[in-house]
């Protein structure tokens, strides 16, 4: 409780407040450990059961005053609850901002409760504590203190630091399975901060909090969130231990998620950060080293010991300006290298640390010399290939979801195995590597072109035509080379491509292509037609004859079933064919086909009666 004389009160209640006031339900612990089960389901009993600031009417000032929980003892809250300040307060409830006029200014409101009682647990039980734009809890110099199981949102200290949560003078706290998320500290100074927790020495021990299994959520320091420091947390002198928890939506001037200064020690594992932000350092995570963050003339001297390990970096931004920012080196579990202290002072001292990849464990000093590639994506494919820097890690992202990793092998190149994604996906490959910046490129999924037809190209044809996917590109090639003019496909999708005539049996290919769609292509061999065509006669289940007239010169065979039934035989002058066969049975399906040299081969398909 900052700058605030303490002065312990009775326990008992007097006459008034048991008049006015219904105390919480109070249980002997069920499991048999020490201490009694506290049940509360309003804010005022949870304010008595752990203590407060109360309102002293003569004094004309708020008291601090001891809870009725004992050592041991754990706090079990049975409803969703709304943070309120004390009743007697005389100002009202409205919020003005105003530290000269506004008593919800400060925790000395009454609104905050005062954990000072050690070994006690906060059980939320699954419940929600509305901060109502207080700061909420303070742990001030309790050990083995525990909150766990609630949300706290909306807290909010409209002059300094810790919006939801203060821990202070050597307290010792572990949070398991909390929420906070939208609250604030609106602070205009570099040195203050923690949109939803502070913790500092406040002048004694360093405060130890670990904190597991939870979330922070669109907390903030600033009106904007573009000043002070750690935009969730922000420990000053402390030792902070956080693991399998997720930051996201937090920002601040310096550490959008976390930011530590002092004499601290700071621990993050298996911790997701995502989308939080910098309005100058340290997306993620800002650790100072050296002289850093003036208050009243103050320096603070920081030497944080920082380990990271296992956490996943997603989408944090940061635009680093001003002079004397700090970054301290990061390391995980297996690094051997130097670790000690780095003290910077000047922009051009250093490069930007980015907390943007997982294991690493150096400093980003340098840029990758190969430049990172993605090829085209096709909406069918499984795999996604480029090139990119030997050694370096190269890993797929669909918007903030890994789809997929691989190794650029000795070649410079590189295949991803992914999900089937739908076309127009766009995937976002990150190339990353110890001692490097992490780069990354993207690429659409091509769509795909369903509509596509060439018709037959003869020897006088001086036009190819067909039909395609409206407003796509045609274009004509033999031997690679382009002939004639690209075509448009019409609003009725029908092309039109002019070309000089072909010779006979010239392979031509068709190419349909389009904006974001992948091109399909289509080759057509210059043939001439039949001016005759290909007829049969009647066949029975007893006919041993199939015939017919077709093209003079021409050769007709029958198959069924793809294996051919009598021999080829070939069209006489007059325009007539009889091929010798086995009787079929009745139904069976006949296929005849007519063909010549350079003449495009024609079918008919006839059922035996």
């Amino acid at each position: 409780m900052r700058n605030i004389k303490k002065k312990l009160l009775s326990l008992g209640l007097t006459a008034a407040m048991v008049a006015s006031y219904t105390p919480a339900t109070i249980f002997a612990d069920e499991v048999g450990n020490q201490g009694n089960i506290i049940e509360v389901s309003t804010y005022q009993e949870l304010k008595e059961a752990l203590g407060y600031n109360k309102y002293d009417a003569e004094k004309g000032a708020f008291v601090a005053t001891e809870g009725t929980a004992k050592e041991g003892d754990t706090i079990k809250l049975t409803a969703d609850l709304i943070a309120e300040t004390d009743k007697a307060n005389p100002k009202g409830n409205k919020r003005t901002g105003d530290s000269a006029t506004d008593a919800r200014f400060d925790s000395t409101t009454g609104a905050t409760v005062t954990v000072a009682t050690n070994n006690v647990t906060i059980d939320g039980n699954g419940h929600t504590i509305d901060g109502d734009g207080y700061p909420t809890f303070d742990f001030d110099g309790v050990k083995g203190a525990e909150l766990k199981n609630i949300t706290v949102e909306d807290g909010a200290y409209t002059a300094k630091i810790g919006g939801a949560i203060f821990v202070e003078y050597g307290a010792e706290v572990s949070m398991d399975n909390i929420t906070v998320k939208d609250s604030s500290a609106n602070a205009t100074s570099a040195f203050n901060g923690g949109g939803a927790i502070y913790i500092n020495n406040h002048r004694g021990d360093a405060p130890k909090v670990n904190i597991t299994n939870s979330q922070f959520i669109n907390n903030k320091v600033g009106t904007n969130g573009e000043t002070g420091n750690g935009g969730a947390i922000y420990g000053s002198t402390a030792n902070l231990t956080v693991e399998n928890t997720t930051f996201k939506g937090n920002k601040a001037a310096n550490g959008g998620a976390i930011a530590m200064d002092g004499q601290s020690e700071f621990s993050s594992k298996s911790n997701t950060f995502k989308r939080n932000k910098a309005a100058v350092a340290g997306g993620a995570v800002y650790v100072s080293h050296g002289l850093s963050n003036t208050k009243k003339g103050m320096t603070i001297d920081s030497n944080v010991k920082a380990q990271m390990t296992n956490s996943t970096f997603k989408k944090n931004s940061a635009v680093l300006t001003g002079d004397d920012v700090a970054y301290a080196r990061y390391y995980d579990e297996t690094y051997t290298g130097d670790t000690s202290a780095t003290t910077l002072t000047s922009d051009s001292d250093f490069t930007d640390v980015t907390f943007a990849d997982k294991n690493r464990t150096q400093l980003a000093t340098k840029d990758f010399e190969t430049e990172l590639t993605i090829n085209n994506v096709k909406y069918d494919t499984t795999k996604v290939t480029g090139s990119g820097e030997v050694g370096a890690t190269v890993t797929a992202y669909v918007g903030d979801e890994e789809i997929g990793s691989s190794v650029v092998g000795e070649d410079g190149k590189y295949s991803i195995e992914i999900p089937g994604q739908a076309g127009g996906t766009e995937i976002t490959v990150k190339m990353s590597k110890d001692g490097y910046n992490t780069v990354e490129a993207t690429k659409n999924v091509l769509k795909q072109i369903k509509d596509f037809n060439v018709d037959r190209i003869l020897p006088t044809s001086t036009k190819i035509t067909g039909t395609g996917m409206p407003g796509a590109y045609v274009r004509a090639y033999v031997d690679g080379e382009q002939i004639g003019k690209t075509a448009k496909v019409g609003e009725d999708g029908k092309y039109s491509v002019t070309i000089p005539k072909q010779a006979l049996k010239t392979k031509v290919t068709v190419k349909i292509s389009s904006e974001g769609y992948y091109r399909r292509a289509k080759t057509s061999t210059v043939l001439n037609l039949f001016k005759r065509e290909l007829t049969a006669n009647i066949v029975k289940s007893t006919s041993t004859k199939i015939t017919g007239k077709g093209q003079a010169g021409a050769y007709v065979k029958a198959t069924v079933d793809g294996k051919q039934i009598g021999k080829i035989v070939k069209v006489k002058s007059n325009g007539t064919y009889s091929i010798t066969i086995p009787k079929q049975k009745k139904s069976t399906e006949i296929q005849l086909k007519m063909s010549k040299a350079g003449t495009m081969g024609v079918y008919k398909t006839i059922i035996v009666k």
